[in-house]
């Protein structure tokens, strides 16, 4: 169970960090790939190994609705600008 995103199964969890997998909704963005792993936790930190890009997001605000809506847009922009590589899955 993800607080304030819902239930998943599976829900792959590594070392304290989640784990996208194919996920939906996420909390991450649509480019990101499956690889991709983090901890929303206030606000948001992941790390996308195929794109080689980390990202950390710090906020004075808590986790809440807010964030389910902004950061998948900002993560899809971000990989956008800086890895176009990556193309979004299927």
């Amino acid at each position: 169970m993800l607080p304030d995103i819902g239930r998943f199964d599976p829900n792959p969890w590594g070392l304290t960090f989640e784990i996208r997998d194919h996920e939906q909704p996420h909390w991450t963005g649509q480019r990101n790939s499956p690889a991709t792993f983090g901890h929303f936790g206030g606000t948001g930190t992941f790390l996308c190994p195929e794109a080689g890009l980390a990202t950390v997001v710090l906020t004075g605000r808590d986790f809440g609705p807010w964030a389910l809506e902004a950061r998948p847009s900002f993560s899809d922009a971000e990989l956008e600008r800086y890895a176009p590589f990556r193309q979004a899955d299927p």
